[in-house]
């Protein structure tokens, strides 16, 4: 798109209200604040208002601490096995293998989340995820290296996985792989998405995690209106639209501030937001449906069959990994996100884009475009 006129012209917008303000203003109305440091600060201090804690009102405290029935070859890691293979970076990464099984830790109760969110998978799809074998809380070790000493240790939140075997995108020379390699792997990467999508929503009006609670704290979210800063739902269809929108316009004024402004193209996006998201919702565009949020290409696993000379002749399955943003999303909003891969110049994330749409299932594309036309000129911004 080469002018404003090409933009408009290019998703049929219908005249809207003007957007005005400039990045200035909107940054020092919301921090209550003059200068980019200032405004950082007060975003930050805001962000840890957020805590996720161990209640109920995070995530189903009564599924743990977990362990899968049944025995298992080998045997699930035991905490002195998890010390005993950590690997000296891990203090940064905070994941390592354990043999054929994975392990994530922390210090936040975040981590019970994404335990709740594979459980969730297990029993509720046939999506291609890592099986949860343990969820456990201990301060026995001290992996991390947060103990101080007279003061109470600290308690860490495990999660050990299942290793799922393949190797991500960004390990493999896709330019190299014959054409109907390359189409089955976002076939059916594209058929974990249709899968996905699939699940009858728990409530029609329900956007959030799952099980009724709020979002996870996520940048597409961030900037809740005053008083209440840790605010991430649960929210109707037009609350959350509202919320997108509100975050999109602080976001991309603080990525401005305080020297530069809104471009052309994230003015017009302001402006036919909620024509476009809000209006031109049907009544489908208005369910959610479970969305992974951060497929990027390190978070897709794919299982490639190889010949004697190690070279690829077949796909035995593609799996997506990181499962910690797992929730109700409308159904074009990853759609969009694969519609922003389609302007991309990589021809790997171009082809991932088109082949994905075609086989995620059923959506409003004129939306989704739009979204994702926006988020590739830096007007909304995703979870990744």
């Amino acid at each position: 798109m080469s002018s404003n006129q090409t933009f408009e012209q290019s998703f049929d917008l219908p005249s809207a209200q003007q957007f005005t303000n400039s990045a200035a203003e909107l940054c020092e109305q919301y921090f209550g604040a003059k200068g980019l440091y200032p405004c950082a600060e007060v975003l930050s201090e805001r962000n840890q208002m957020y805590k996720p804690e161990h209640t109920n009102a995070y995530f189903d405290i009564s599924l743990f601490p977990y362990r899968a029935d049944g025995s298992f070859d080998p045997p699930i890691p035991t905490l002195n096995d998890i010390i005993m293979a950590q690997p000296t970076d891990a203090v940064i990464e905070r994941v390592w293998q354990v043999g054929k099984y994975i392990v994530k830790l922390g210090c936040s109760a975040a981590i019970y989340m994404e335990a709740e969110n594979l459980l969730y998978l297990e029993r509720h799809t046939n999506v291609r995820a890592p099986k949860l074998y343990a969820a456990f809380t201990s301060d026995d070790e001290d992996p991390l290296q947060y103990n101080v000493p007279g003061e109470p240790r600290t308690i860490y939140y495990y999660l050990i996985m299942e290793l799922i075997r393949g190797e991500i995108i960004d390990d493999i020379d896709v330019k190299e792989l014959k054409p109907y390699i390359k189409e089955k792997i976002w076939a059916l990467l594209g058929e974990q998405f249709r899968q996905l999508r699939s699940v009858k929503p728990e409530n029609p009006k329900h956007f959030g995690r799952i099980q009724g609670r709020a979002y996870g704290q996520m940048p597409p979210l961030y900037y809740a209106p005053a008083p209440d800063f840790a605010n991430y739902g649960p929210f109707t269809y037009e609350q959350l639209v509202q919320r997108l929108i509100r975050a999109a316009k602080i976001g991309s004024a603080l990525a401005t501030y305080p020297r530069g402004d809104y471009t052309t193209v994230q003015r017009l996006a302001y402006n036919h937001a909620e024509s476009v998201m809000l209006k031109g919702a049907g009544p489908s565009d208005r369910l959610p449906v479970l969305s992974h949020l951060d497929p990027q290409t390190h978070n897709i696993i794919v299982n490639l069959k190889r010949d004697q000379n190690g070279e690829p002749y077949d796909v035995e399955e593609v799996a997506l990994v990181d499962w910690f943003s797992l929730c109700w999303m409308p159904a074009w909003y990853e759609a969009g996100d694969m519609c922003r891969l389609t302007f991309c110049l990589d021809p790997t994330l171009q082809s991932m884009g088109m082949n994905v749409l075609e086989t995620m299932g059923k959506v409003n594309l004129e939306i989704a475009a739009f979204f994702g036309a926006c988020v590739r000129y830096h007007a909304f911004h995703l979870y990744h």
